[in-house]
């Protein structure tokens, strides 16, 4: 009862119930908060502290945040519901040497919702380090710049550092800088649905290296999932970064089990000078990837895919890639080997490629669909791929690096690609949506702008499938798709 007490005196009233949650009305009731908290001390001992209990913000915190409200050691253990109002922060110390957040742990127990953040955080790691419960519909509007004094070496995210339980309708809104570091999370081995990152990123090459991504640095475990989130924002790299890996939605998988990536879109472009890989989805790793789609452009990496960029890694060796249902319309252009889908896999593992459209141009040493650095592998026992498909209208290189191959990776009229006929849907199967002037878009994907205007055709002149104009080289006249409510202007 004494925390009751506590609690009804010093802050906004209420008694800590859903229906009567204690009120937050200023900095003075959220730094009693802080000491409140830090006195219950410890980790463990702090678990029973406000467990169950609500605090809700009741209006805009305008005066500036100068502390953290809690500390690693510190777990929140209650709802602290935002009210869809915002903190302006100004925590300008690396306070007791951790990496900033508001709270240090959100508890398994717990949850942050309808929160947003402006102003300062010094080398900001969102509302929390570690997410083991619920953070839903926070925004974050803090510059992520990673600056540990004179160097740009230090991580930034905009909603949390770990994520391990659930980040559910989470958008940052703010720019990046920074040498690592994502829009959303550094780490997921939980589940990220319906986060958005519109901050663009600047990648800056810290002794060779620089690893950046529109969501999250890494994804952890197996069950780890990314689900019907998407990336706005363009990724720039500052210099050459020869060891780096890129990601438009993640960077890197790590984990010892197959994570999973569905529904998901990338848009921003990603210009990396000479990193080793980046992929609009991924860049490397292993992943189960399925009704996802890139529509940025890609270039200036070694080896650079649309939807994945490599499964091989020096250091962890190969891993497991299952692409099924992508789609692909950004141009893909890469150093080495670049493919429209993938830039290069070395499957030691199982790993299937299956019912995928690109129709984004791909240039230099790619290849329409599938690249690989030294040799053919598409007959390897560990790699099943089938259902393949690019328009050969469109790009004008082959499948893959020994060509088209029937049934598994071969170009198609962009008549052969767009409309709702029994022999399009039988090439691709049920993981799509079908309309009349367009090509299909993966399933779950069909109302997003952004797939429906990268689905709006260009339809160029062809007598037969071995007689047409590309887009490289047009002879008649052509026409547009109209049926999507696209509008073209010259």
């Amino acid at each position: 009862m004494q925390t009751n007490i506590v609690f009804s005196q010093f802050l906004g009233g209420g008694t800590g119930t859903a229906s009567d949650p204690y009120r937050i009305y200023n900095i003075q009731h959220l730094e009693i908060l802080r000491d409140s908290m830090a006195a219950h001390g410890g980790f463990w001992n702090n678990y029973s502290y406000l467990t169950g209990k609500h605090l809700r913000l009741m209006n805009d915190i305008t005066d500036s945040l100068t502390f953290i409200i809690s500390d690693y050691n510190t777990p929140l253990n209650a709802f602290f519901h935002g009210g869809g109002h915002f903190i302006n922060c100004k925590i300008l110390n690396n306070i007791n040497s951790n990496p900033n957040a508001i709270f240090g742990r959100v508890s398994s127990y717990a949850t942050i919702d309808s929160l947003a953040l402006y102003g300062v955080i010094y080398l900001m790691k969102g509302f929390t380090l570690i997410n083991d419960g619920l953070i839903s519909n926070c925004i974050n509007n803090v510059p992520l710049i990673g600056l540990n004094g004179t160097n740009l070496n230090d991580e930034v995210f905009g909603i949390c550092h770990q994520n391990v339980g659930t980040l559910l309708n989470c958008v940052n809104n703010a720019d990046i800088i920074t040498t690592q570091g994502a829009g959303i999370c550094q780490s997921n081995s939980g589940s990220m649905i319906n986060c958005i990152n519109n901050g663009n990123i600047m990648g800056i090459v810290q002794n060779d290296i620089v690893d950046v991504a529109g969501l999250c640095f890494a994804l952890n475990f197996e069950n780890a999932s990314i689900s019907n989130c998407i990336n706005n924002g363009n990724i720039t790299i500052s210099g050459i970064a020869p060891y780096s890996v890129i990601g438009g939605l993640v960077c890197r998988d790590y984990g010892g089990g197959l994570a999973n990536i569905n529904n998901s879109v990338n848009t921003g472009n990603i210009d990396a000078k000479s990193c080793y890989t980046n992929g609009g989805i991924i860049g490397m790793g292993s992943a189960n990837v399925t009704n996802c789609a890139n529509y940025g452009n890609i270039t200036n990496s070694q080896y650079a895919g649309g939807i994945f960029g490599t499964n091989g890694d020096a250091i962890n060796g190969h891993s497991i890639v299952i692409i099924e249902n992508c789609f692909n319309s950004g141009e893909i252009n890469g150093i080495n080997n670049s493919g429209g889908l993938v830039g290069r896999i070395d499957p030691i593992e199982n790993s299937h490629l299956n019912n995928c459209v690109n129709i984004g141009k791909v240039n230099n040493t790619g290849f329409a669909l599938f690249g690989n650095q030294t040799n053919a592998i598409y007959g390897s026992p560990y790699l099943t791929i089938s259902n393949n498909y690019y328009d050969k209208q469109m790009v004008t290189k082959p499948a893959t690096v020994i060509g088209d191959i029937p049934g598994q990776a071969e170009g198609k009229l962009t008549t052969q690609l767009t409309g709702i006929g029994t022999e399009l849907q039988a090439m691709l199967g049920n993981g799509w949506s079908y309309a009349e002037g367009r090509y299909p878009i993966p399933l779950g994907l069909e109302n997003d702008s952004a797939a429906i205007l990268a689905a709006t055709p260009m339809y160029l002149h062809f007598t037969d499938t071995v007689n047409f104009n590309t887009v490289d080289s047009v002879s008649q006249d052509f026409t547009v798709g109209m049926e999507n409510n696209v509008a073209w202007q010259v």
